[in-house]
């Protein structure tokens, strides 16, 4: 009896499977639709989510740090301990921001002039090869009469040109008012999703421990025992992978700044 429930409930199963695979394939538009305006409405929290995390390993660093400074800037006074423990988080979070632009802001100030200083080398040897490329020129037409007199028969309509280029000047300022829109807009859209993913961050990193726990319980709740176990293995071997991985490439950038 108890196995002939369990054949009713798999083919029930398989019929549900399939006639939802069937529903998607034969509306896969709407349902692209669907899912794309969904990534459109959870992107700036995964946004956040991923900007946290990567700034939770140079908070970590420093909110040690400042836990180690605490005594001596405190002293004796146990009046300001729990001032100065609410205030860590935020500070510690304060000067990571700070550390963060601080390090783009001297990446670009070191590799802005480069790229200007590249540029203008490789305009300056343009400049220094069109007089040879002109050269050649002179002498290919003085070689090669032939090209010189299929120059002169090539009869040239101006009207029709001249039409082609009002076209063009019509259509591409059509074109430009349209992409600047366009960019207009969608630089206010980035802006937008940036100011959230940011503040999204700024609450998981305040309040990381409290959402670790839960995360924690809702895992146990929905899974088993042996399941938590092992996503518990994985998501501490991935942090301790990327650890690694951000300190090896912040000690390479380092080097090679310094050579």
């Amino acid at each position: 009896m108890d196995s002939d429930k369990r054949k009713v409930k798999q083919i029930a199963g398989l019929i549900v499977f399939t006639m939802l695979v069937y529903t998607i394939f034969i509306n896969y538009e709407k349902v692209f639709a669907g899912i794309e305006f969904l990534w459109d409405l959870i992107f700036p929290f995964v946004l956040g989510a991923a900007i946290a995390f990567l700034l939770n390993l140079p908070m970590r660093g420093i909110e040690k740090l400042l836990k180690k400074l605490m005594p001596l800037i405190q002293g004796k006074n146990n009046s300001k301990t729990s001032a100065a423990e609410r205030l860590l988080r935020p500070v510690s979070l304060l000067l990571t921001f700070g550390c963060v632009i601080a390090v783009i802001s001297i990446v670009i100030g070191v590799v802005l002039p480069q790229l200007v200083s590249t540029m203008e080398s490789i305009g300056q040897a343009f400049m220094a090869w069109l007089p040879q490329f002109q050269d050649w020129l002179q002498k290919t037409f003085a070689d090669n009469p032939e090209i010189e007199k299929y120059i002169g028969d090539v009869q040239i309509d101006w009207v029709a040109v001249f039409d082609s280029v009002k076209n063009f000047i019509f259509n591409g300022a059509t074109n430009i008012l349209s992409h600047t829109f366009s960019a207009t807009m969608g630089i206010i859209s980035g802006v937008t999703t940036f100011f959230i993913a940011v503040v999204f961050a700024c609450y998981i990193l305040m309040q990381k421990e409290k959402l670790e726990s839960q995360v924690r319980r809702i895992i146990k709740v929905t899974f088993s025992e042996k399941t938590v176990g092992k996503i518990n293995y994985v998501a501490s071997l991935t942090h301790r992978i990327f650890c690694s991985f951000i300190t090896g490439q912040c000690l390479e950038a380092c080097i090679l700044g310094f050579m």
